[in-house]
């Protein structure tokens, strides 16, 4: 079945959305010949919900991120096992990754490699805090070295042996920011700007600022209790490359069109190197510990599973105000399939975005994938999970659960 057979689910997604009481969600569909954008609810609170309106990527910035650092290291010929302190020092740059006090081996920190900044093995920092849009945003080498602690942010220090487990980590995606604004010496947003504009990102950003291409298409983040995020804005700043992406979600669909392509053909003549898809979503993909925090293994800045004959990457999103959820499937019988999922809501946005996908999956017809798990009533409690990982274990319980293994892993 093609996205564009899917345009009468728009009746359900709205008693979705009236269920759990979240303003609007956004959806970007692909399909082999067809693609399909859906929108249902509001941008404001009053304004209809658009798929040309910017929302908050959140985390799945850190994919965009990823296939860009990944391209921009291998086009200057710096492999991803390049010690990451060693990059730092032939930089102006003071800042330079330092163990934790106790009984760390110094060694460690010299250890610590590009790749680790994007496979979540070599830093911490779990989550990265939001700033208000009506200050400046603070320049990122004040966010790793500890001198904004009044903003959440402390020193990004190594705690752990880097490569040797999996630990959720929006504070590597700062400091791969770092290097590569010191590398070229502008803003990253300028240093990404080429890359974005031809891999179908046109209308996505790394500024937190309102661009005049998106005036008056920013759609305003919600708590749960129904309140305007940061008003009258809507919405803070973030990193860029951790959690700063904005943009609608067919611009993300679009970059994965792109991607997949890349994967797909060595001879493809797209933007993205085939090199460098291979590394993302291939070279660099095992379980560290990611399968009990997500359900699937991790590449760069991708999480990877299967779904039965199919490979598939997904990836969670969550800001104040704005959840989200991706799931393409980069090889196999459904190669080329890609959903974009967004919506201007917090925790019960995140049941909202895990139904909208149960039912897609459902409607659509991927193989590898369990209907009746997906059909079976399912919910989720927030009560006694981390906040920052509410989002993931929603997902993985919710969605993820039901893609089948592949008949190789069966076997084995």
């Amino acid at each position: 079945m093609e996205p564009r057979n899917l345009e009468n689910l728009r009746g359900e997604l709205e008693t979705l959305l009236q269920k759990r009481g979240v303003r609007g969600v956004s959806v970007a569909l692909n399909g082999p010949v067809s693609h399909l954008d859906l929108a249902v609810g509001t941008s404001d609170g009053f304004a209809p919900l658009t798929p040309r309106h910017w929302m908050e990527h959140a985390s799945l910035s850190k994919t965009v991120a990823s296939v860009f650092a990944t391209q921009y290291f291998t086009e200057k010929g710096i492999a991803l096992t390049e010690s990451v302190n060693l990059l730092l020092a032939r930089t102006a740059s003071p800042f330079r990754l330092r163990v934790a006090e106790g009984k760390i081996p110094q060694a460690w920190a010299e250890s610590v490699q590009l790749r680790h900044l994007m496979d979540h093995s070599g830093l911490g920092m779990h989550y990265v805090h939001g700033v208000p849009l009506d200050t400046d945003f603070p320049a990122v080498l004040s966010l790793i070295s500890g001198e904004r602690r009044d903003l959440g942010y402390e020193a990004i220090e190594v705690s752990k042996e880097p490569g040797a487990c999996f630990g959720y980590s929006g504070g590597g995606f700062l400091v791969l920011q770092h290097l590569i604004e010191e590398m070229e010496g502008k803003a990253i947003e300028a240093v990404c700007r080429p890359f974005l504009d031809v891999t179908g990102l046109g209308d996505f950003s790394f500024d937190p600022r309102a661009l005049p291409r998106a005036q008056s298409r920013y759609a305003l983040g919600f708590s749960d209790a129904g309140e305007v995020i940061a008003p009258p804005v809507g919405r803070l700043a973030f990193p860029a490359f951790a959690a700063g992406g904005l943009g609608t979600p067919r611009a993300l669909a679009n970059f994965w069109a792109e991607l997949i392509a890349a994967y797909s053909d060595p001879s493809a003549k797209v933007p993205i190197l085939h090199a460098t898809a291979v590394a993302v979503l291939r070279d660099h993909v095992r379980d560290l510990g990611s399968v009990d925090f997500m359900g699937a293994c991790m590449g760069l800045g991708v999480f990877v599973m299967d779904a039965g004959p199919n490979k598939v990457a997904v990836h969670q999103a969550a800001n104040e105000g704005f959840r989200g959820v991706y799931i393409a499937c980069f090889e196999g019988p459904d190669a080329g399939k890609v959903m974009v999922v967004l919506s201007n809501g917090d925790n019960n946005a995140t049941l909202l975005n895990a139904e909208v996908t149960r039912l897609l999956l459902c409607r659509w017809g991927w193989q590898g994938i369990s209907i009746a798990a997906l059909k079976a009533d399912a919910d989720f409690a927030f009560a006694g999970i981390p906040q920052e990982q509410i989002v993931n274990q929603a997902y993985k319980a919710l969605v993820f659960s039901a893609f089948e293994p592949s008949q190789a892993g069966r076997a084995g």
